[in-house]
């Protein structure tokens, strides 16, 4: 319910079955050394800044708003607020609407290699499979991504205390996307760390079940089981 669903300052990142209202914003940082770790451990493996990118988007479903003013131009990482011309500013973005198209300037995984490859280049974006409403932006370079002028589903917030919402879906066969179950092998390896995507306890991921623990009949894309056809609704309590 956030306008903002993700603070990226970071590389690496997976994301998978999930249902996306707010914007994305997305910021590399070269100065700074971050520490990363061995698998399901506190010692350091390495350390290295961060050139943005290397994340994973499949399964997922983005919401446009179509109230909200699209704000352009470059802006303040933490707040999103738009830098007046001349003002410097240390950890900044580009505004875009909802989707991936934060990443339009990111490499794709087939893109010929850079020029210089020991320049703090910019790590690929790899996504498939997502679903866009409301005119919501996929990633320039999305050969599947599947796009609608309008939403087949509502998010309406039932109490703001108990933080209880009502997610209504009107037309399930809108998530089919060709979605495929996403597992350890689909995600590969993280760049840095030359690592895999597990679970905590080492095992493989395996993304069959919905949010609720349900098993997938038919992978459809965002969090939840449905069935084609039908009607979803779901008042869901934190």
């Amino acid at each position: 319910m956030s306008k903002w669903a993700v603070k990226d300052m970071s590389s690496g990142g997976a994301f998978i079955h999930n249902l996306f209202l707010g914007k994305i914003a997305a910021c590399i940082e070269h100065s700074r050394y971050t520490p990363y770790h061995f698998p399901h451990h506190t010692a350091v493996y390495g350390v290295s800044n961060i050139l943005g990118g290397d994340n994973r988007f499949y399964n997922n479903i983005f919401i446009r708003d179509p109230s909200d003013e699209e704000t352009t131009g470059l802006s303040n990482f933490w707040d999103g607020a738009v830098l007046m011309d001349g003002v410097p500013g240390w950890a900044t973005f580009m505004q875009s609407p909802v989707g991936i198209s934060q990443y339009d300037e990111y490499p794709a995984p087939d893109d010929p290699p850079p020029e210089n490859p020991f320049a703090p280049n910019k790590l690929p974006v790899y996504c498939a499979n997502n679903v866009y409403f409301n005119d919501a932006k996929p990633y320039v370079k999305e050969k599947d991504a599947k796009v609608c002028t309008d939403s087949y589903i509502s998010v309406e917030l039932v109490d703001i205390d108990s933080g209880s919402f009502r997610i209504k879906i009107d037309n399930i066969d809108m998530l089919n996307n060709n979605c495929k179950c996403i597992t350890t092998e689909i995600l590969g390896k993280s760049y840095h760390a030359e690592m895999g995507y597990e679970q905590p306890d080492g095992s493989p991921l395996c993304f069959d079940s919905d949010f609720f623990g349900n098993k997938r009949n038919k992978v459809l894309a965002g969090p939840f089981e449905a069935e084609e056809n039908k009607v979803l609704e779901i008042i869901y309590k934190r």
